[in-house]
């Protein structure tokens, strides 16, 4: 009877010390840990969006140094005229959140025409941009090692489709910001 005991909390034990032991965060190097990205250095983020706003759309950075790309999108409202305004998460209706939260709604960033993996992370919290507390979806992409030469970086907003009267779950492209990036 006791060998069955000892046998039947044996996988107990481990599970308790695999939940309370922290993970390895070899694939979290830079911002997936926490969000927002606490502790770590802007210098190690490359901002996709940037050069939309300045019209610089050429960036260099340190060739071999491993980065991140962090972006999504904060809750927002649709006015009556279509515009998006921020929004609490409180104040979002209920299919608002639906479509905010669908899988359709994402930020992609391709790489030399090819899709970067992501990590999804969607927090409520402070925004001192928008001044109010909200849900920010935020996917993070980071390279460890870095890269060499010239690679072009696309940088894709979606929203779901149902957000303009479309199909729930359809991706609708929001926004797109291209950018070439010189690792040298």
């Amino acid at each position: 009877m006791r060998k069955i005991a000892y046998a039947m909390l044996a996988p107990l034990v481990v599970s308790l010390i695999l939940a309370f032991t922290p993970t390895a965060s070899a694939n979290h190097l830079f911002a997936t840990t926490m969000d927002p990205p606490a502790g770590v250095s802007p210098d190690y983020q490359i901002n996709i969006l940037g050069p939309c706003v300045s019209g610089v759309y050429d960036l260099i950075y340190p060739a071999d140094t491993g980065f991140f790309v962090a972006h999504g999108l904060f809750s927002f409202r649709i006015l009556e005229d279509g515009s998006f305004v921020p929004s609490s998460w409180q104040d979002v209706s209920p299919e608002g959140k639906r479509a905010f939260m669908s899988k359709a709604t994402t930020f992609e960033l391709w790489i030399d025409d090819e899709l970067q993996k992501s990590s999804m992370r969607a927090p409520i919290g402070w925004s001192s941009l928008y001044g109010m507390v909200g849900k920010n979806k935020v996917f993070v992409i980071e390279d460890h090692d870095g890269l060499r030469g010239t690679h072009n970086f696309v940088g894709r907003w979606f929203l779901d489709a149902s957000f303009i009267g479309g199909e729930f779950g359809e991706p609708w492209l929001f926004f797109e910001c291209p950018m070439t990036v010189e690792f040298d």
